[in-house]
């Protein structure tokens, strides 16, 4: 009797191991095939993009990968994005979905929300590092707000080299040719970085085409580092309370004013041929006018310091044509170049311009109006229409009264930095890089329909466009090298 109930334990206890041990394996079977299904769940495109895109041999080769992933595009041609990290500190960061970088474009695109504050916001982006490159922004906009995007795009970096990036916001909104922008605010200069302290890209070479225009210039020069280990390049700007020699000192102030961050990057001219001129080029120029050539700089005090430039250029020249032992006392009496003091367009009538320009013999005038129109002033910015009608009128008052002259060209205008005026809320200066970009669209079409000459110089300016140590001339390399590009334009021209 017990031999049979210890039989009939031993069989239910072999029953019950049985079924647990089936029931592991059928479950271990299931565990299988779901991770068979979870791998041909990943699309195909995607897999072979990922394995043609990091082979395991090119590794070593390769940029750090942590900031990049595969974009979800329907372009067949998408490449590779890579992260930059925003800081969700800034002042518009609430509107902004993602910033990626597609290296194979050379573009940095900023994806907006589409419930946000601010539907155009005014962005500003530079690239440090082994070279300076200002983004260049335009707006891919989509009819239901869900996709827009802004894209910034760059050219003519180093290959292979890793790049800082900075974004800030200048504006909620782009401003219209008819909006009176005399109370809007500067978004805060103090927290209008949109991009983390540490974001960078790496970039490679692009297949992207470039504009020819801009092509040619950022080939003529080019901001340059030949520092080993680069640190980025933050937007210089000057705080509240900021302007007293007493407050300059304070450590608030003294890091966010300091001109040092400037000191390792110099302009370096990639067709140094163009700037060599001849004593054959410079004669030439001297007899092209029976008087001679004289250059006048019509403007007030950033045309002083372009003068001033020219005087020091054409004075080195001349002192190496003499130690070569060649004669340059002709050219030394035949060129000359004079400052034609103006603040504002409406001073640029029949007297002045006789006693300015006239009466100095200039057959050609470089004009560069806007600091004064857009500054502090007369406690109120000119508008952009009133600013077009004005310097249009500039140009036929030149033409009317001084026939003599030849050639009338018309400079960019400058940017400053964000000094306190500029960035107080609401402003009492209001020359932010904004309005001096739209100043300077008004000045492409003043030229065009006046048929003259606009120069562009802020291929030069505008990498270091809040480098003037006095907070808006630039009387630094910056500065001289703008000054030897208008001269060798004009000379070019005139010959």
């Amino acid at each position: 009797m017990k031999q049979s109930l210890a039989m009939k334990y031993f069989l239910v206890i072999f029953i019950v191991l049985f079924s647990t041990l089936c029931f592991i394996s059928q479950f271990s079977s299931l565990l299988e095939e779901e991770d068979v299904h979870l791998v041909q769940d990943v699309p195909k495109n995607k897999q072979e993009l990922a394995n043609q895109s990091f082979p395991k041999s090119q590794h070593e080769h390769m940029p750090s990968l942590e900031n990049y992933s595969i974009p979800d595009s329907k372009d067949d041609h998408s490449t590779l994005e890579e992260v930059i990290h925003m800081n969700l500190n800034a002042t518009l960061i609430n509107d902004i979905l993602k910033i990626v970088h597609l290296p194979h474009k050379q573009k940095i695109n900023i994806h907006l929300k589409a419930n946000r504050k601010c539907f155009k916001p005014v962005l500003r982006g530079r690239l440090s590092g082994p070279s300076l490159h200002m983004l260049e922004w335009t707006y891919d906009y989509s009819t239901n707000k869900d996709q827009d995007i802004i894209n910034g795009a760059y050219q003519n970096v180093q290959i292979g080299k890793k790049y800082f990036v900075e974004i800030i916001a200048l504006f909620c909104n782009e401003f219209t040719f008819d909006l009176n922008f005399t109370s809007i605010c500067l978004e805060d200069p103090g927290n209008n970085r949109i991009t983390m302290d540490d974001a960078h890209i790496n970039t490679i070479q692009s297949s992207r085409n470039m504009d020819s225009t801009r092509k040619r210039d950022s080939l003529f020069g080019q901001w340059i580092s030949h520092e080993t280990n680069s640190k980025p390049l933050w937007t210089r700007y000057q705080p509240q309370n900021c302007r007293e020699k007493n407050e300059q000192k304070e450590p608030r102030c003294a890091d966010k004013t300091s001109i040092d961050r400037f000191e390792p990057y110099h302009f370096e001219w990639h067709n140094s041929e163009k700037t060599l001129w001849n004593e054959r080029q410079l004669k030439e120029l001297v007899q092209k006018n029976s008087n001679g050539t004289a250059i006048c700089a019509l403007g007030d005090s950033h045309n002083r310091v372009l003068v001033n430039h020219w005087n020091q250029i054409f004075k080195t020249k001349m002192q190496e044509m003499e130690s070569s032992a060649k004669n340059v006392s002709e050219i030394k009496e035949g060129i000359q170049f004079h400052w034609a003091d103006a603040q504002f367009p409406h001073q640029v009538k029949d007297i002045f311009l006789y006693n300015k320009v006239k009466a100095k013999g200039c057959n050609t005038v470089i004009v560069a109006l806007g600091q004064w129109t857009a500054g502090w002033p007369t406690g109120l910015p000119t508008l952009l229409p009133q600013y077009k009608e004005d310097m249009l009128k500039v140009v036929g008052n030149i033409q009317t009264y001084v026939p003599s002259v030849q050639h009338i060209i018309l400079r960019s205008v400058h940017y400053i930095p964000i000094g306190d005026m500029v960035g107080q809320c609401p402003p009492t200066d209001w020359r932010s890089p904004h309005v001096i970009d739209l100043y300077n669209k008004v000045l492409r079409e003043v030229a065009e329909e006046s048929n003259v000459q606009y120069i562009d110089t802020n291929f030069i300016i505008s990498p270091l466009w809040d480098s003037p140590k006095d907070w808006c001339h630039y009387e630094n390399e910056a500065g001289a090298s703008e000054a030897l590009y208008i001269l060798q334009n004009v000379i070019d021209q005139i010959r």
